[in-house]
């Protein structure tokens, strides 16, 4: 990407000053601007608008950070891909039709109690 013109830093400000600061900065990380011109950016933010925070951006979502733990997980048993593949409980072997994606055992409270007492031991 080219980098930023100083005038978009003026255009960003006069924007944020006519319209309010929401998404302004956003937007402008992905407009290309570089770091000093960003600092700039946020200082004058915080001046128009005392409450404005610049925004927590995401270093990863929570699928992807699953998607890595998968990738460097054995295929086994009790792995996360071999759970999707079969959906069944983990326990007993019924069927987890109708449960969140994420269930690895049916709502038997014995199943349960068994498989916290084998992640405890673990």
């Amino acid at each position: 990407m080219p980098a930023a013109a100083p005038t978009d830093l003026a255009r960003f400000i006069a924007h944020a000053e006519r319209y309010g600061t929401e998404g302004v900065y956003e937007i402008a990380v992905f407009a290309a601007l570089d770091a000093g011109q960003l600092q700039q950016l946020a200082r004058r933010l915080r001046e128009i608008d005392v409450k404005w925070r610049p925004p927590r951006m995401p270093t990863a979502t929570l699928s992807d950070r699953r998607s890595a733990q998968d990738a460097t997980r054995p295929l086994a048993s009790g792995s996360a891909k071999a759970r999707e593949i079969s959906r069944t409980c983990g326990v007993c072997g019924d069927p987890l039709d109708g449960y969140r994606a994420d269930a690895t055992v049916c709502r038997n409270s014995a199943c349960r109690k068994r498989a916290q007492r084998t992640r405890e031991a673990a």
